[in-house]
């Protein structure tokens, strides 16, 4: 029962992150901070069940123990670590946001990079 939840709240998750995302591609640097909020937390979500499923299955509980315990304390940790991180990102002063942020990474241009001039 309780993997046939996990794999249905997996493709809930999944779901959920398509009008996100496509909302965030039209709208580009200027999506509100609630969809932001709800894109960024929606795949932290998405990443935690994807990567538990992985401990899950090939750190089983029954044959690493203790191993298996300390994966799934790490995760958790650093998902919480996340979810401070993201709500540090979009509510912060100078900050607009993880879709702002992402378009301005993809945007920049590298000033170490020497571009070679073809002669």
């Amino acid at each position: 029962l309780h993997s046939s939840f996990h794999w249905k709240l997996e493709k809930v998750i999944a779901i959920g992150l398509i009008p996100l995302v496509s909302m965030s591609l039209v709208q580009g640097a200027g999506v509100s901070t609630l969809v932001d909020l709800g894109l960024s937390y929606t795949l932290l979500m998405h990443c935690y069940v994807g990567f538990q499923s992985c401990i899950i299955d090939y750190i089983p509980k029954r044959v690493y123990g203790h191993w298996h315990n300390r994966a799934m304390y790490l995760l958790t940790l650093g998902s919480l670590l996340s979810v401070v991180g993201i709500y540090e990102m979009n509510m912060g002063e100078k900050n607009n946001g993880s879709v702002s942020l992402t378009s301005r990474l993809w945007t920049s241009k590298n000033e170490n990079v020497v571009e070679e001039v073809s002669k």
